[in-house]
């Protein structure tokens, strides 16, 4: 969820990109090191369309736009993500006012990160979103590779 995908981003960028001054503006302070910044609005409590990128990982899982719920304030900077896409990462789904809702990690088992809250109306009834569904899978295949058992 967004603050997942946040200290993402500052740890791949400290600990993959060699920038390790990398820092997030909301618990570190808002300085030149920042690979997250303050979104132009805040997002706390807001619904927008999340749009797959077609080619995703993501875009398997969810093939047309749906309504997100946030409740962050922070995203990738500009250029951190810029570095990111070039280092590999992918962007899975964006916004029409952001340029990133989702980043994955090609050939990882399961780096799917996202600033909407999947996980949010399952405790009431509403189905749960597909992108927790392949995260439970992968979690039970891996499960099954590292114990011997399915």
């Amino acid at each position: 969820m967004c603050g997942g995908l946040q200290y993402a981003v500052v740890e791949y960028a400290r600990h993959v990109l060699g920038q390790g001054d990398a820092s997030h503006a909301e618990a570190d302070g808002v300085g030149g090191s920042n690979v997250v910044v303050p979104l132009a609005c805040s997002l706390q409590g807001q619904e927008r369309v999340v749009t797959p990128v077609p080619g995703s990982r993501f875009a398997t899982l969810v093939d047309e736009p749906f309504v997100g719920m946030h409740f962050c304030g922070y995203g990738p900077a500009p250029a951190a993500l810029e570095r990111l896409v070039a280092d590999g990462m992918v962007v899975g789904a964006i916004a029409d006012d952001a340029p990133v809702e989702v980043l994955e990690l090609p050939g990882h088992p399961f780096f799917v990160l996202s600033l909407f809250q999947p996980h949010i109306g399952a405790s009431s009834g509403d189905p749960v979103h597909p992108l927790l569904m392949a995260f439970f899978e992968a979690a039970h295949a891996h499960a099954g590779v590292r114990y011997g058992r399915l």
